[in-house]
This record gives C-alpha cells, structure tokens and sequence, in this order.
C-alpha cells in the first residue's frame, strides 16, 4: 500500500507542476523551455528557505520524472480516489504533448490505449 501513495503522490505533484506551468508561465514551445517557470518543491521546509524559480524546461523534465516513476508504483486497478496506470499515462501523454514531443505523446498515448484493450478483453473473456 505504501507504493501506492507514494505513487499517488509522485502524480499529483507531477500534475500540479504542469498546471501551474501551464496557467502562468509561457508555452514550451515558446523558448524550448528556457523561460521562467515554477520553482521545483521536491521537500518540505521553512518558509524562510524560498526557492528560486526553475526553467521551464526543468520544470518539465521533472514532471515527466515524477510521472513516470509513479507507473511503475501504481498499480491497473480502479480504487476509489487513487489514480491507476491508465490516468498516469494519460497525463503523461497530455505533458509531452504540450512540451512539443509528439513523437513520446504518441507513443505514450499508444501504450495507454493497448494496455486499456488488454484489460477490457480481459474483462469480457
């Protein structure tokens, strides 16, 4: 079970990330990434000990670390009020996507779809 939190964590801080990039700071694509974003909290402290912000790029790459390291974390079942495999892949498709990559939001995307078969066929054998 602590896997699982963990990997629920990883994702909405992922999430997070990515939407506050995406409400105030510039498209990826405007300067591939090298504007202002989001400073990165990867831990808890003071409110003395302010952060500097990030670049957008690192901002991203982050999101896509947190998103991909919760996969392997969570598991293809449907809890209630926990994420599974199948959200985290689709937010992950959705990061790449806006950061340009269409070549991993495709190829993530694909993988979302063939593992959502999988299970549904699963499911009606």
């Amino acid at each position: 079970m602590q896997k699982e939190i963990k990997g629920d964590a990883l994702v909405l801080r992922g999430m997070f990330l990515f939407d506050l990039c995406r409400f105030y700071e510039y498209p990826y694509m405007k300067d591939n990434g090298a504007s202002l974003g989001m400073p990165i909290v990867t831990q808890t402290g003071m409110v003395e000990n302010k952060q500097a912000r990030n670049t957008l790029a690192e901002c991203y790459i982050q999101i896509i670390k947190d998103m991909t390291q919760s996969i392997g974390l969570i598991g293809e079942d449907f809890p209630k009020r926990h994420i599974n495999n199948w959200g985290a892949l689709t937010l992950l498709s959705r990061v790449y996507l806006y950061k340009g990559d269409n070549a991993n939001a495709l190829k993530t995307a694909q993988e979302d779809l063939y593992m959502t078969f999988v299970h549904i066929e699963n499911i009606i054998e």
